[in-house]
């Protein structure tokens, strides 16, 4: 009874810390990259974004996103996307 009790906490504690995935990266064309807590990262098709991540594209590069809602959105070259929840809210949290 005691360690269901201590799988069923440590589940929970888990889930809580575990940030969950806005959309994804369905195509993109030359230097894309996303930065993560500081750290700039090589994407991939099928690359999973959270909230608080910053799209950054290169020189003749652009990247289309796909968020759970749906939305589509094409960044462009030389560009910085923020999305407007990971910016936005951030400051009140």
């Amino acid at each position: 009874m005691i360690t269901k009790f201590f799988m069923l906490l440590l589940f929970l504690a888990t889930s809580l810390f575990a940030e969950d995935y806005i959309g994804v990266i369905k195509s993109f064309r030359n230097d894309v990259f996303v930065v993560r807590n500081f750290e700039t990262i090589d994407v991939s098709k099928g690359y999973k974004l959270l909230s608080k991540d910053i799209i950054i594209t290169g020189n003749k590069s652009k990247a289309k996103l796909v968020f759970k809602d749906k939305t589509l959105i094409t960044v462009g070259k030389n560009a910085i996307f923020v999305p407007f929840f990971s910016n936005f809210f951030s400051f009140f949290l």
